[in-house]
């Protein structure tokens, strides 16, 4: 037992050696005024020895290497090697400048995030493609499909991918301008009950300073839950077209991080471990799995790396703090127990552990002006005190008039700023994505009508032969 204890500690001294802020010592049994003075009589055990003199016993679920080294490995001012003293004295300044730290709770997938990562996509990443056609208009269509079904957050997210998969999917262009999908992720068409927050509000995901975490960690998490939600709901996808795939949640995840993904070697890595593995993935248990262990793999590649957050560094996940019987040991070696990883991968990323704290609320839309036709009676008969009022309230009170309201006729029609309301044509309340559709319809009419002039015409020349022939 002895002899374990001790090959264990060198095993997590050495663990620790590419760490600074701490320095991992051994202390033997036969140390008995060091046992004494810290009251140590379990073995192996860990201590903290604070440089004011005070010490504390960490508690750790299982006295196993891993979860000895995860545990010193997460401790206040245990920063990696490779990370300068420069760049951690910026994240914890940048942490305190930048955006207001929100507290949350690790154990906890929240909404905010998820609806931070479909902003940055739709928004941001898809604004690279002025126009989407052949293969990119194929695997955002795929992806908005893929979303609409499983997207287990807010009702208003939900609806807008809704709206804009029946959109794409009634389409018979082989082409659409960038321009129209973001008329309708911004919902110009003022659709009732459709909306996605244009900000990037990262709890979860938020990192000690700007650039680092954010999009990419919102991202894996995305698609974890949408993997999770699909074992969940199996038959979500049924008459989508996907549904034939093996493991459609990762075949959509890869066509868009090979189209539509910013970091090109990122997309690399992710098609090499695709090309490598993915076929072998032949259910959703397995589908769910897969994703969990590539997302483990980049976490290992990049410990240490320019983009890896000194407060939050990269490690195998999950922790043994959030889930001990995931994690195991065989001759000093760490394993992962599978059967609880899937069990916690269901749990963690499941719909039951979404917390809407943070998420953006949709604004309410204001309420129609009445109908000046239906209200012209009643208006009559208190015109007066209508008058005493209306001169009484003050200019800044004036109810603003909507586009096409009978106190705009005569004045030019304001174009609203990007992002605002939506875009009206001719004071009607049609948008561009409106207009786009009547020149579709009017291009088909135009071309179904000059197909009848020309069958009539050909018909009245051949009843012309007939007739004057039997004459």
């Amino acid at each position: 037992v002895r002899v374990r204890a001790c090959v264990r500690t060198c095993q997590v001294i050495l663990d620790l050696l590419q760490f600074s802020g701490l320095q991992v010592r051994r202390a033997l049994s036969s140390d008995r005024s060091l046992l004494d003075t810290l009251d140590i009589s379990v073995f192996p055990s860990i201590y903290l020895l604070h440089p004011n003199g005070t010490h504390a016993h960490v508690h750790s679920e299982k006295r196993l290497r891993f979860f000895f080294s995860s545990l010193l490995r997460t401790l206040p001012g245990v920063w990696h090697r490779s990370s300068s003293a420069a760049s951690q004295m910026g994240a914890l300044q940048d942490s305190q400048t930048s955006q207001p730290w929100k507290d949350f709770d690790r154990s906890k997938v929240y909404t905010a995030d998820l609806e931070s990562a479909l902003h940055y996509m739709l928004r941001v990443e898809l604004a690279t493609h002025s126009t989407l056609q052949g293969e990119e208009l194929k695997v955002f269509r795929d992806f908005v499909t893929l979303v609409s079904k499983l997207y287990p957050g807010g009702d208003p997210v939900v609806k807008l991918m809704e709206t804009l998969s029946d959109w794409l999917l009634s389409l018979p262009l082989q082409q659409i301008p960038y321009q129209a999908v973001l008329d309708l992720v911004n919902n110009k068409m003022r659709i009732s009950g459709v909306f996605l927050g244009a900000e990037l509000r990262w709890v979860g995901c938020q990192g000690s300073r700007p650039g680092l975490r954010g999009y990419p960690c919102a991202l894996w998490t995305l698609f974890h839950v949408l993997t999770v939600q699909h074992d969940a709901t199996p038959t979500s996808l049924d008459n989508t077209g996907l549904e034939g795939e093996a493991a459609p949640v990762l075949q959509v995840m890869r066509r868009y991080i090979r189209t539509f993904f910013g970091c090109e070697e990122c997309g690399r890595h992710f098609e090499t471990a695709a090309a490598s593995s993915l076929e072998q993935v032949k259910n959703r248990d397995q589908q769910i799995l897969w994703l969990w262990n590539q997302h483990n793999r980049v976490n290992t590649r990049l410990s240490g790396a320019l983009s890896d957050d000194p407060l939050f560094p990269k490690a195998p996940w999950p922790s043994p703090a959030l889930c001990p019987s995931c994690h195991e040991e065989k001759n000093g070696v760490h394993l992962w127990n599978q059967n609880p990883v899937l069990g916690f991968l269901r749990h963690h990323y499941g719909a039951s552990n979404l917390s809407p704290r943070y998420s953006l609320s949709p604004p309410r839309l204001p309420a129609a002006l009445p109908d000046p036709v239906r209200t012209v009676q009643p208006q009559a008969e208190h015109r007066g005190a209508a008058a005493v009022k209306g001169a009484e309230r003050k200019p800044e009170e004036q109810p603003e008039p909507r586009p096409g309201h009978p106190a705009l006729r005569g004045k030019p029609e304001e174009v609203p700023e990007h992002g605002g309301r939506g875009v009206w044509v001719l004071g009607l309340g049609f948008n561009s994505v409106d207009m786009s559709l009547c020149v579709v319809l009017y291009a088909c009419s135009c071309l179904f009508l000059m197909l009848l002039f020309f069958f009539f015409k050909f018909r009245s020349r051949r009843w012309k032969r007939r007739h004057h022939l039997h004459v």
